[in-house]
């Protein structure tokens, strides 16, 4: 409780009267000679009576403190605030996170300066704490508008757009942090007691109306387009758009009851909405991993990767796409919008993305260079719990590699037994796979597989066992391959594996991978079970001129692999 006495000048309508009750004063209104500016005070409740002497009126007044439980909501609310500000700006790569960390930053800032404001109760200090929200205040519904045009349009706005968006929050600050020089933003500022808490009452100047109409109008629109934006999606992807929808449409209902004086005690409750606003803000950013899909898929490709790469969720709305499956697709497939049908890409990627994961081939005719062929690739994207959140396509243009199949195929360069290449047709793709990543700058990894102890399978099974082992030995490395590498049989029990553009790190795990699906579970033929491990060496690196020297390094390191004892991988150094 806060005892003072108020001296101030009797206005010629005010209802004095010595020893009267002391709520008789609940209408009465005083000038005073001290405070803030001049302002005026309502004195709308006294503690003991009013007198007047020497054209001056005296009062000891009690005003009450807010309730401690109301600054802790608002405070809490301010740091909930801050916290999804933070969280949010470190995916700042992601569209719409800066926006939704600037808006929850100014949230928190707005709510904080109402908590200290509602926790004073002289005129002065209540002024200084308004301009502390305004900070915050000014820029929320233009960031809220911001954020949600990034959210539904998948794009952010121009320059040009956001500093015209600015313009009428730059003026509400400045009108703010000048008003004791002027009447236009708060007219007649002063303290009344509404006899649950001191509070901050004036009327509104026409730059104050000018910071609302701004303010309903940018939160309106923003509540009508993740509706519409809510309507014409489904799912997960609803139910997120519904929750930021009614996150936007809390503050605009709660400053329309404000305007509307339907709030008790004159309580501004935009900052307790902003509480509800920044809940529900948390369960789409937290519980519905709003910002995962993104992130987890765009690590995965660069718009420098020559093949097209795009990504869905679960609804088949196009998430992210690069440059290269943008000049594929064409004008036909546009973020956040439904993969459309048309043209025979498009229609296998469909596919592929409702089933989730798998591998196909089509042709399709390319403006320019005619018929094309087309493997696409698809896989699963998971968000860090492992959740399934949509698929990922990779879209490889193999024309060049599958015309060079045919004619290797119809020049007999194919291994009989086992219809991989063979020594003659690696040397071919070795040289020429060997020239492009000289010429581009990349690297080539070679590895030599040789199967251990192969001689005991033929001496006792018999050749027919060897040829069958030698078969599923190429299927299997086959399996673990990616669209473009190259797998041959050098000769006998030894196998060439070739990995364009692949640096040291990826050549390891691949040498792993395959030598773990050979070793890991045994081949069956007939009725046998064989146990089988094969060693590998590697090296990686383009050379100029003569190509076979990555191959004799290769041969060395697995050399190495085997007087190691076998069933491992070396590699030669770089």
């Amino acid at each position: 409780m806060d005892g003072r006495v108020c001296r101030g000048h009797a206005d010629e309508d005010s209802a004095l009267g010595i020893g009267s009750d002391p709520l008789w004063a609940r209408s009465a209104r005083f000038r005073t000679p001290h405070g803030y500016g001049g302002v005026q005070y309502d004195l709308l409740r006294a503690s003991e009576a009013c007198f007047e002497t020497d054209g001056m009126v005296w009062c000891s007044l009690e005003m009450q403190q807010a309730p401690v439980i109301l600054v802790l909501m608002l405070a809490f609310s301010a740091l909930l605030a801050a916290f999804m500000s933070a969280w949010s700006i470190s995916r700042h790569n992601v569209g719409g996170a800066v926006e939704l960390a600037l808006l929850l930053a100014s949230d928190s800032l707005y709510t904080m300066g109402y908590a200290l404001e509602i926790s004073r109760n002289q005129i002065g200090d209540i002024l200084v704490t308004s301009r502390v929200q305004y900070l915050g205040l000014a820029f929320m519904p233009s960031l809220l508008f911001l954020f949600v045009l990034n959210f539904v349009r998948k794009r952010p706005m121009g320059r040009g757009g956001i500093l015209l968006l600015l313009v009428i929050p730059a003026i509400t600050l400045g009108a703010v942090f000048t008003m004791d020089r002027h009447a236009l933003f708060y007219v007649s500022p002063r303290v009344i007691d509404t006899g649950f808490f001191p509070m901050l009452a004036f009327e509104r100047g026409p730059l104050y109306w000018l910071k609302l109409v701004n303010e309903e109008v940018l939160i309106l629109v923003s509540v009508v387009l993740l509706a519409v934006h809510a309507v014409r999606t489904r799912g997960k992807v609803r139910l997120q758009t519904s929750l930021v929808c009614a996150g936007a449409l809390v503050p605009f209902l709660a400053s329309m009851l404000y305007v509307l004086g339907k709030i008790p005690w004159r309580l501004d409750p935009a900052p307790f909405a902003g509480l509800i606003t920044g809940v529900l803000f948390a369960l789409a950013l937290f519980r519905l991993k709003l910002f995962e899909l993104v992130p987890a898929a765009r690590a995965l490709a660069l718009d420098a990767v020559e093949d097209g790469f795009l990504v869905v969720d679960e609804e088949l709305r196009l998430q992210d796409m690069n440059r290269a499956a943008r000049q594929l697709l064409g004008s036909g497939a546009v973020l956040g919008r439904p993969l459309p049908n048309g043209g025979d890409v498009l229609n296998l990627a469909v596919e592929l993305s409702t089933r989730g994961e798998g591998r196909g081939e089509c042709r399709q005719d390319v403006p320019g260079t005619g018929e094309r062929i087309f493997q696409l690739n698809a896989c699963f994207v998971e968000d860090p719990d492992g959740a399934t959140t949509g698929s990922a396509v990779l879209i490889r243009d193999v024309t060049e590699n599958r015309h060079l199949m045919e004619a290797l195929e119809k020049q007999a360069l194919l291994d009989p037994l086992t219809g991989v290449l063979n020594r003659r047709g690696l040397s071919e793709v070795l040289e020429r796979e060997n020239a492009q990543a000289v010429r581009k700058g990349a690297s080539l990894a070679v590895l030599m597989v040789d199967l251990d102890h192969f001689k005991r399978v033929n001496d006792s099974y018999g050749h027919a066992v060897g040829d069958a082992v030698l078969r599923q030995t190429c299927i299997r490395l086959e399996a673990c391959l990616r669209a473009g590498d190259v797998l041959g049989r050098f000769g006998g029990e030894e196998f060439v594996v070739l990995l364009p553009d692949t640096d040291d790190a990826a050549a390891r795990r691949a040498a792993e991978r395959l030598r773990a699906e050979l070793s890991e579970s045994a081949m069956e033929i007939g009725e046998l079970r064989l146990d089988l491990t094969a060693s590998f060496g590697g090296k990686v690196g383009a050379m100029e001129g003569d190509a076979t020297g990555l191959l004799r390094a290769a041969d060395a390191a697995l050399y190495q692999a085997k007087e190691q004892g076998r069933n491992r991988v070396v590699f030669a150094p770089s």
